[in-house]
């Protein structure tokens, strides 16, 4: 794929984006920040220091909070905060896949919001693919059924028409591949740079 937006969920959101087959980095070095759009102007103080970003609302520390936020509000819920630690991500969503619907809830809001910031990457650069990874996506359908749902209804038709959505086959090996990858592709082009020097 030369256009393509892969979007890590996990302890934050990240996007890594690939545009007519080069990666994209920005200015400065920091594109793909896609968990500090705003969603929500009167929203939580997140750690970058604005209010409302996707960050306080998809990844795993904000979904594992909302969790908390049901237990202490005495939702009808079998969330229970474990007896060490706090409560995780993965512990709302082993609640969700057993049929909590405060769970459900939790887990299907935080997929929407995450469609709505993809639809508005999506109408913005056109991806032929976006690929969903991170230690949220491996929820599964109970999160990523949102994200398509809000990408469909959101997005432009000329930008969904040849759109892929998929998940991270990799895992966590993702990351470690990528940068062998690169480290590869940026020693090709050093070595042909190299020859035509010679030339």
């Amino acid at each position: 794929m030369r256009n393509l937006a892969y979007i890590k969920v996990g302890t934050g959101v990240g996007a890594g984006l690939l545009l007519e087959g080069h990666i994209y980095r920005g200015a400065t070095g920091s594109a793909g920040e896609i968990g500090h759009l705003t969603v929500d102007i009167n929203g939580s103080l997140c750690t970058c220091g604005n209010r409302g970003c996707l960050e306080t609302i998809a990844s795993g520390p904000a979904i594992a909070q909302r969790g908390r936020e049901a237990i202490a509000a005495g939702k009808q819920t079998q969330l229970v905060t474990p007896p060490k630690g706090a409560l995780r991500a993965e512990d709302v969503a082993a609640a969700a896949s057993r049929g909590d619907l405060v769970a459900q809830q939790i887990i299907a809001e935080a997929g929407a919001q995450l469609g709505v910031a993809i639809a508005g990457l999506i109408n913005l650069i056109n991806p032929n693919m976006v690929v969903v990874g991170g230690g949220v996506a491996s929820i599964g359908d109970l999160f990523l059924e949102p994200v398509r749902r809000e990408v469909r209804r959101r997005s432009l038709p000329a930008s969904v028409r040849a759109l892929q959505i998929t998940t991270a086959l990799l895992g966590e090996r993702s990351v470690s591949i990528g940068a062998v990858v690169q480290a590869i592709s940026i020693g090709l082009h050093e070595i042909a740079d190299s020859r035509l020097m010679a030339v």
